[in-house]
Protein backbone atom coordinates (compact mmCIF):
# COMPACT_ATOMS: atom_id res chain seq x y z
CA UNK A 1 0.00 0.00 0.00
CA UNK A 2 3.01 2.30 -0.07
CA UNK A 3 4.20 4.58 -2.84
CA UNK A 4 7.73 4.82 -4.21
CA UNK A 5 10.42 6.03 -1.84
CA UNK A 6 13.50 8.19 -2.50
CA UNK A 7 15.46 6.34 0.19
CA UNK A 8 15.77 2.90 1.71
CA UNK A 9 12.52 3.32 3.62
CA UNK A 10 9.31 5.29 3.13
CA UNK A 11 9.64 6.77 6.63
CA UNK A 12 12.95 8.39 5.68
CA UNK A 13 11.25 9.96 2.67
CA UNK A 14 8.72 11.52 5.05
CA UNK A 15 11.52 12.87 7.23
CA UNK A 16 13.25 14.45 4.22
CA UNK A 17 10.00 16.06 3.07
CA UNK A 18 9.27 17.37 6.57
CA UNK A 19 12.77 18.81 6.99
CA UNK A 20 12.54 20.48 3.59
CA UNK A 21 9.15 21.94 4.50
CA UNK A 22 10.48 23.22 7.84
CA UNK A 23 13.47 24.80 6.09
CA UNK A 24 11.24 26.69 3.65
CA UNK A 25 8.81 27.84 6.34
CA UNK A 26 11.66 29.21 8.48
CA UNK A 27 13.36 30.89 5.53
CA UNK A 28 12.88 34.43 4.26
CA UNK A 29 10.85 33.39 1.22
CA UNK A 30 7.63 35.22 0.45
CA UNK A 31 4.32 33.98 1.85
CA UNK A 32 3.17 32.85 -1.59
CA UNK A 33 6.24 30.61 -1.95
CA UNK A 34 5.64 29.18 1.51
CA UNK A 35 1.98 28.48 0.76
CA UNK A 36 2.83 26.68 -2.47
CA UNK A 37 5.51 24.70 -0.64
CA UNK A 38 3.05 23.62 2.06
CA UNK A 39 0.60 22.41 -0.60
CA UNK A 40 3.23 20.57 -2.67
CA UNK A 41 5.00 18.92 0.26
CA UNK A 42 1.64 18.20 1.90
CA UNK A 43 0.47 16.28 -1.17
CA UNK A 44 3.81 14.45 -1.30
CA UNK A 45 3.50 13.44 2.36
CA UNK A 46 -0.07 12.21 1.86
CA UNK A 47 1.11 10.20 -1.16
CA UNK A 48 3.57 8.27 1.01
CA UNK A 49 0.66 6.67 2.86
CA UNK A 50 2.36 7.22 6.22
CA UNK A 51 -0.40 8.34 8.58
CA UNK A 52 1.68 9.15 11.65
CA UNK A 53 4.35 11.15 9.83
CA UNK A 54 1.76 13.07 7.81
CA UNK A 55 -0.19 13.96 10.96
CA UNK A 56 3.02 15.06 12.72
CA UNK A 57 3.95 17.32 9.81
CA UNK A 58 0.42 18.80 9.77
CA UNK A 59 0.59 19.58 13.50
CA UNK A 60 4.06 21.08 13.06
CA UNK A 61 2.77 23.45 10.40
CA UNK A 62 -0.05 24.53 12.72
CA UNK A 63 2.45 25.20 15.53
CA UNK A 64 4.60 27.22 13.14
CA UNK A 65 1.60 29.27 11.97
CA UNK A 66 0.73 30.07 15.57
CA UNK A 67 4.19 31.05 16.78
CA UNK A 68 5.27 32.89 13.63
CA UNK A 69 3.18 35.97 14.42
CA UNK A 70 3.47 38.74 16.96
CA UNK A 71 1.87 38.31 20.38
CA UNK A 72 -0.86 40.84 19.67
CA UNK A 73 -1.93 38.85 16.59
CA UNK A 74 -2.06 35.41 18.21
CA UNK A 75 -5.77 35.65 19.06
CA UNK A 76 -6.58 36.31 15.42
CA UNK A 77 -4.26 33.50 14.32
CA UNK A 78 -6.03 31.06 16.69
CA UNK A 79 -9.35 31.86 14.99
CA UNK A 80 -7.77 31.48 11.54
CA UNK A 81 -6.29 28.09 12.44
CA UNK A 82 -9.57 26.87 13.95
CA UNK A 83 -11.55 27.96 10.87
CA UNK A 84 -8.94 26.36 8.63
CA UNK A 85 -9.21 23.03 10.45
CA UNK A 86 -13.01 23.14 10.32
CA UNK A 87 -12.95 24.01 6.63
CA UNK A 88 -10.53 21.18 5.88
CA UNK A 89 -12.66 18.72 7.85
CA UNK A 90 -15.78 19.75 5.93
CA UNK A 91 -13.92 19.48 2.62
CA UNK A 92 -12.66 15.98 3.44
CA UNK A 93 -16.17 14.94 4.52
CA UNK A 94 -17.71 16.15 1.27
CA UNK A 95 -15.00 14.64 -0.94
CA UNK A 96 -14.61 11.39 1.01
CA UNK A 97 -16.61 9.21 -1.45
CA UNK A 98 -14.31 10.33 -4.28
CA UNK A 99 -11.17 10.15 -2.13
CA UNK A 100 -11.87 6.54 -1.22
CA UNK A 101 -11.63 5.65 -4.93
CA UNK A 102 -8.10 7.05 -5.29
CA UNK A 103 -5.11 4.85 -4.51
CA UNK A 104 -3.24 7.78 -2.93
CA UNK A 105 -5.70 7.71 -0.03
CA UNK A 106 -5.87 3.91 0.24
CA UNK A 107 -4.19 3.52 3.64
CA UNK A 108 -6.23 6.36 5.15
CA UNK A 109 -9.59 5.11 3.88
CA UNK A 110 -8.74 1.51 4.83
CA UNK A 111 -7.86 2.56 8.38
CA UNK A 112 -11.14 4.46 8.77
CA UNK A 113 -13.13 1.58 7.30
CA UNK A 114 -11.56 -0.92 9.69
CA UNK A 115 -12.15 1.43 12.63
CA UNK A 116 -15.83 1.76 11.75
CA UNK A 117 -16.11 -2.04 11.71
CA UNK A 118 -14.36 -2.34 15.10
CA UNK A 119 -11.36 -4.03 13.47
CA UNK A 120 -7.67 -3.34 14.06
CA UNK A 121 -6.81 -0.22 12.07
CA UNK A 122 -3.25 0.16 13.37
CA UNK A 123 -1.63 -2.68 11.39
CA UNK A 124 -1.02 -4.58 14.61
CA UNK A 125 0.64 -1.69 16.42
CA UNK A 126 -1.61 -1.90 19.49
CA UNK A 127 -0.34 -5.42 20.10
CA UNK A 128 3.24 -4.13 19.93
CA UNK A 129 2.39 -1.29 22.31
CA UNK A 130 0.97 -3.76 24.80
CA UNK A 131 4.09 -5.93 24.66
CA UNK A 132 6.27 -2.87 25.27
CA UNK A 133 4.11 -1.72 28.18
CA UNK A 134 4.11 -5.18 29.75
CA UNK A 135 7.90 -5.41 29.59
CA UNK A 136 8.26 -1.89 30.98
CA UNK A 137 6.03 -2.79 33.92
CA UNK A 138 8.19 -5.84 34.57
CA UNK A 139 11.47 -3.88 34.29
CA UNK A 140 10.58 -0.25 35.13
CA UNK A 141 13.98 1.12 36.15
CA UNK A 142 16.48 -0.13 33.57
CA UNK A 143 14.29 -1.95 31.04
CA UNK A 144 15.01 -5.19 29.23
CA UNK A 145 18.13 -3.97 27.45
CA UNK A 146 18.92 -2.01 24.32
CA UNK A 147 17.57 -3.55 21.10
CA UNK A 148 16.01 -6.42 23.08
CA UNK A 149 12.37 -5.73 22.25
CA UNK A 150 12.48 -8.02 19.21
CA UNK A 151 13.28 -10.96 21.50
CA UNK A 152 9.76 -10.75 22.92
CA UNK A 153 7.90 -10.82 19.61
CA UNK A 154 7.96 -14.57 19.06
CA UNK A 155 9.63 -16.69 16.41
CA UNK A 156 7.24 -15.61 13.65
CA UNK A 157 7.59 -11.90 14.30
CA UNK A 158 8.59 -9.85 11.25
CA UNK A 159 9.12 -6.62 13.16
CA UNK A 160 11.96 -5.57 15.43
CA UNK A 161 10.55 -2.42 17.05
CA UNK A 162 7.46 -1.20 18.89
CA UNK A 163 6.56 1.43 16.26
CA UNK A 164 6.61 3.97 19.09
CA UNK A 165 9.96 5.39 20.11
CA UNK A 166 8.81 6.45 23.58
CA UNK A 167 7.33 3.09 24.47
CA UNK A 168 10.38 1.33 23.08
CA UNK A 169 12.70 3.53 25.13
CA UNK A 170 10.71 2.80 28.28
CA UNK A 171 10.66 -0.91 27.47
CA UNK A 172 14.37 -1.27 26.65
CA UNK A 173 16.01 1.36 28.86
CA UNK A 174 13.45 1.88 31.63
CA UNK A 175 12.75 5.16 33.38
CA UNK A 176 16.44 5.86 33.97
CA UNK A 177 17.52 5.47 30.36
CA UNK A 178 14.48 7.26 28.95
CA UNK A 179 14.98 10.29 31.18
CA UNK A 180 18.66 10.39 30.26
CA UNK A 181 17.95 10.32 26.52
CA UNK A 182 14.99 12.72 26.62
CA UNK A 183 16.95 15.17 28.78
CA UNK A 184 19.50 15.47 25.97
CA UNK A 185 16.72 16.18 23.44
CA UNK A 186 15.06 18.72 25.73
CA UNK A 187 18.40 20.46 26.26
CA UNK A 188 18.93 20.74 22.50
CA UNK A 189 15.37 22.02 22.04
CA UNK A 190 15.80 24.73 24.69
CA UNK A 191 19.12 25.82 23.18
CA UNK A 192 17.54 25.96 19.71
CA UNK A 193 14.66 28.13 20.94
CA UNK A 194 17.12 30.50 22.62
CA UNK A 195 19.17 30.80 19.43
CA UNK A 196 16.07 31.50 17.35
CA UNK A 197 14.97 34.17 19.83
CA UNK A 198 18.41 35.78 19.67
CA UNK A 199 18.26 35.80 15.86
CA UNK A 200 14.80 37.37 15.99
CA UNK A 201 16.01 40.06 18.39
CA UNK A 202 18.95 40.82 16.12
CA UNK A 203 16.66 41.11 13.12
CA UNK A 204 18.30 38.18 11.32
CA UNK A 205 15.14 36.13 11.00
CA UNK A 206 13.15 38.31 8.63
CA UNK A 207 10.12 36.29 7.59
CA UNK A 208 8.09 37.69 4.75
Amino acid sequence: GYSASISRGISYTCYYLTFALAFILCSSHKKKIKLISVIVFGIALIATGRRGETLAAFVSVLVYLFYSVDRNKKSTRKIQIALGIIGLAVLVYLLWPKMSELSIFYRYTRALSRYQRNLDFTSGRFDLYQIALDQFKSHPLFGIGWASFKNYLGSDASLSNAHNIYLQLLCETGIIGTLFILTAYIFLLVKTVKILKNYADMGINNNA
